[in-house]
C-alpha cells in the first residue's frame, strides 16, 4: 500500500484554494476541519476497539494494523494541508481550528520494527515517530543513512537506544582520525602551535590556509576546482597524496574564511598540537577554496589547542567565529552521501537524522551562520536554496523537525538569531553533548550571553550564571526533568536543558534573580508533611467539592535526591481537572521581609522535588485503603520567590 496518490488530490485542492475568495476559503477551512475532526474521532474509536470496524474473519490482525497506519498517514497529510491553508488566510481565522493529532501508538510499531530491521538507529526512529506516521513511512522507503565504512568496520546501531545514538559517542582514549580513503596511511600535519596560541592570547581568531608544494618545490595553491569526487564505495577518485602542503596561520580580521561545522564521530576531531592527516588537510583546503577566495578555514581540530587556558579563550570566541565566517560549511558523512540530484525531501530526512543534527554545539554553528552550506557528494548545497515545503507528503513534517535550522538559515543578513530559554529547550530536545560542562558555552550566544563570562567559571556554576544573565524566562522551566542545581536560590533549575519535555509555556512570565525565581503558580497548600521518595499519596479538600480539589500525587525518579522529602505545597503549571500534569513539591517559608514595603512581598518557597499530579475523585481513597490522605488547606494562585 502507498499514499503517494494523495499528492494528486492535494494538487487539485491547492488549485481550488488559490482561486477561492476569502469568505469561500474560510467556509471551506471550517468544513474541512469539521470533517477531519469526525475522521479523527472515528479513528481514535477504532484504535480503542478490540474489534475495529475494518476487522473480520478473513483479515489478519497485522493487515488491520497496516490499514490503520495508512489511514493515519492520510489523515496526517490532509490535516497538514488544511493547516497550511489556514496559515495562508489573509486574516486570522477564529479559534477552534486545531490540527495537532499525531498517532504513532501500537500500530506505529509496525514501521518502527521495519526500520530497526532495515538498520535505522533507534534514536532516529524515536525522533521521527514524534512527527507522525508519514516520516516513518518515508524513512522506510528511503532506507537508512550510510556513513561509509572508513571508521566503522561493522557499522550498525546495536548499542543505540531511543534516547541516544551511541555511534556519535566517542572515547578520547581510543579515538582515531579517518583518512580520505580507507587505504591511506599518510602522516599528520599541524599548524604552527606557537602562532595559533599567541593569536588566541592576543584576542585574535586564527584561521588556516593550506598551500601545496609540488615535487620540484615550486609553491602553488590547491586548485579550488579540484574538489574530491567519490565513487559508490565512498573512495576518492582524485589522488591528492601527490602534493606536499604547507600550513600557514592568519588573523581572521584580515582574511575571509570558512568555518567548518562537523562532529568528532566522523573522524575530523583533533587539537592544534596533533593536527590532522595530510589527506584531510588537503581536502579541507580544497573545500574552503571552492567557497572563499584564498581558501582559508577555521576548524576546532586545528585552531583550539589542548592547553586549558588557550582552549578556554578559544571556546569563549566560538560564537564570534561562526558569526563572522563568510560561510559555515557542514561536513557530515551521512549528509555527504546525498547528491545535488537527491530530492529535497530526502535531503531533509538525511539532515534530520544525521550525527551533525544530534550535537549541541552544531545548533549554535547553524543558527549564527551568515550562509549555511552542506557538503554533498558532488557539490555544495546552500540551505537558503532548500524550499520550505515541496509536494511530498512527508515534507511538511520533516520541515517542522528541521525548523531549528531552516528558520535561522533563511534569515536576512541584517537579522540576528536570538532565542529564549523556551526556544533553546525545544531545540535541544534531540541533541547530546560530549562534555556536559560545555553545554552552557554552546548555547550562550543564542541567548545573548557572552560565553567568555562563563568559560572561566567552575563548570558547576555556569548554568546558574547563564540563567541570571538571561533573567526573563517561562515559569514552567522549573518542571523540566533531570537533576537540579543544589545552590540555594537555584534549586528549581535543572543542571541541563537537554531532553524532551513538553511542559514549557511560551510566555516569559518569570524573572531569575540571585535570590530565586520570581513568578506565580497555582499552589495547593497543606500541613507540612514528610513523604518517602517513592510514595504515592492523596490530596483532598476538607469538604466534599463539587468539582476538582482532589489529586493523586505520584513520584518521579529523574531528579535524584534523598530517600525522603518534606513539603507543604504543590505548584503546578495549571490545576488539572482531568488527566496528569507535572508539578513540584515546595516548602513554603515566611513572607520575604528583606524587600522594601514599596515592593510586592512574595512568599518564599524552597523547591523540594518534581512530582506528577493527577486529578482524582473524592472517593478514590476508598478504592486504595493504603493511600495516605492529606487535607488541602488552600488552593489558588500564589506569588512566589522560588529558591
Amino acid at each position: 500500500m502507498s499514499f503517494d496518490g494523495i499528492t494528486h488530490i492535494l494538487h487539485y485542492l491547492v488549485h481550488y484554494v488559490d482561486e477561492a475568495s476569502s469568505k469561500t476559503l474560510e467556509r471551506w477551512c471550517r468544513r474541512a476541519h469539521a470533517e477531519l475532526t469526525r475522521a479523527w474521532d472515528w479513528f481514535e474509536h477504532e484504535l480503542e476497539c478490540h474489534e475495529p470496524d475494518i476487522s473480520g474473519p478473513n483479515i489478519h490482525p497485522d493487515d488491520v494494523a497496516k490499514i490503520l497506519c495508512m489511514i493515519a498517514a492520510i489523515l496526517e497529510a490532509l490535516s497538514d494541508f488544511v493547516r497550511h491553508c489556514v496559515s495562508r488566510h489573509p486574516r486570522p481565522l477564529r479559534h477552534g481550528l486545531s490540527f495537532t493529532q499525531i498517532h504513532t501508538g501500537k500500530f506505529g510499531d509496525i514501521y518502527r520494527e521495519k526500520l530497526l530491521q532495515d538498520g535505522w538507529c533507534p534514536f532516529a526512529i524515536e525522533m521521527l515517530s514524534c512527527a507522525g506516521i508519514i516520516p516513518l513511512a518515508y524513512a522506510y522507503r528511503c532506507g537508512p543513512s550510510s556513513r561509509g565504512d572508513i571508521l566503522y568496520e561493522n557499522d550498525n546501531h546495536k548499542r543505540c537506544t531511543p534516547t541516544e545514538c551511541m555511534r556519535n559517542a566517542i572515547d578520547i582514549a581510543t579515538y582515531s582520525n579517518r583518512h580520505v580513503t580507507g587505504t591511506c596511511r599518510c602522516e599528520y600535519l599541524a599548524p604552527p602551535k606557537n602562532t595559533v596560541e599567541q593569536m588566541i592570547l592576543n584576542g585574535d581568531i586564527p584561521v588556516i590556509r593550506v598551500q601545496s608544494t609540488s615535487t620540484d618545490q615550486s609553491p602553488h595553491s590547491l586548485q579550488p576546482g579540484a574538489d574530491l569526487q567519490y565513487d559508490q564505495n565512498g573512495e576518492a577518485n582524485n589522488n591528492i597524496e601527490d602534493v606536499m602542503p604547507t600550513v600557514s596561520c592568519r588573523k581572521s580580521s584580515s582574511t575571509p574564511y570558512v568555518a567548518i561545522s562537523h562532529v568528532w564521530a566522523d573522524g575530523l576531531g583533533s587539537t592544534t598540537e596533533k593536527g590532522l592527516p595530510l589527506c584531510l588537510m588537503k581536502q579541507l583546503g580544497m573545500m574552503a577554496g571552492r567557497l572563499v577566495t584564498g581558501g582559508a578555514f577555521w576548524i576546532d581540530s586545528l585552531c583550539v589547542p589542548r592547553d586549558k587556558r588557550t582552549r578556554a579563550l578559544a571556546i569563549g570566541k566560538m560564537a564570534q567565529i561562526y558569526r563572522e565566517a563568510e560561510v559555515v560549511l557542514v561536513i557530515d558523512s551521512g549528509i555527504q552521501r546525498c547528491s545535488l540530484k537527491t530530492p529535497y525531501t530526502e535531503i531533509k530526512l538525511r539532515i534530520a537524522t544525521s550525527g551533525w543534527m544530534q550535537r549541541v554545539w552544531t545548533l549554535q554553528e547553524a543558527c549564527l551562520a551568515r550562509k549555511l552550506v552542506f557538503k554533498l557528494s558532488d557539490g555544495y548545497m546552500d540551505m537558503k536554496d532548500v524550499p520550505g515545503h515541496t509536494n511530498q507528503s512527508a515534507d511538511a513534517r520533516l520541515s517542522k523537525i528541521l525548523n531549528t535550522i531552516l528558520a535561522p538559515a533563511h534569515k536576512s543578513a541584517s537579522e540576528t538569531c536570538h532565542c529564549s530559554i523556551n526556544d533553546i529547550s525545544h531545540r535541544l530536545a534531540w541533541r547530546n553533548i560530549g562534555r556536559a560542562h560545555d553545554e552552557t558555552l554552546a548555547i550562550a550566544a543564542l541567548l545573548y550571553v557572552d560565553a567568555k563570562e562563563l568559560v572561566m567559571l567552575p563548570p558547576e556554576s555556569r548554568m546558574a550564571k547563564l540563567l541570571l544573565s538571561v533573567r526573563s524566562m517561562h515559569s514552567s522551566v522549573v518542571f523540566k526533568k533531570g537533576p537540579k542545581i543544589k545552590v540555594p536560590g537555584f534549586r528549581w533549575a535543572s543542571r541541563s536543558l537537554i531532553g524532551h519535555d513538553s511542559h514549557f509555556t511560551m510566555a516569559c512570565d518569570a524573572i531569575c534573580t540571585d535570590q530565586g525565581l520570581e513568578t506565580s503558580y497555582p499552589c495547593i497548600c497543606f500541613e507540612k508533611t514528610t513523604f518517602r521518595r517513592d510514595e504515592v499519596w492523596f490530596l483532598r479538600l476538607g469538604k466534599r467539592p463539587v468539582t476538582g480539589g482532589c489529586f493523586i500525587i505520584m513520584p518521579t525518579q529523574d531528579d535524584g535526591g534523598s530517600d525522603e522529602y518534606t513539603c507543604d505545597g504543590i505548584i503546578v503549571p495549571e490545576v488539572p481537572d482531568s488527566g496528569d500534569t507535572v508539578g513540584g513539591a515546595v516548602l513554603l517559608c515566611d513572607r520575604d521581609t528583606t524587600r522594601s514595603q514599596a515592593e510586592d512581598a512574595r512568599l518564599a518557597a524552597i523547591w523540594t522535588k518534581r512530582l506528577y499530579v493527577r486529578a482524582a475523585g473524592y472517593e478514590t481513597p476508598k478504592l486504595h485503603p493504603n493511600l495516605r490522605v492529606i487535607k488541602v488547606r488552600s488552593l489558588g494562585k500564589q506569588d512566589l520567590l522560588l529558591t
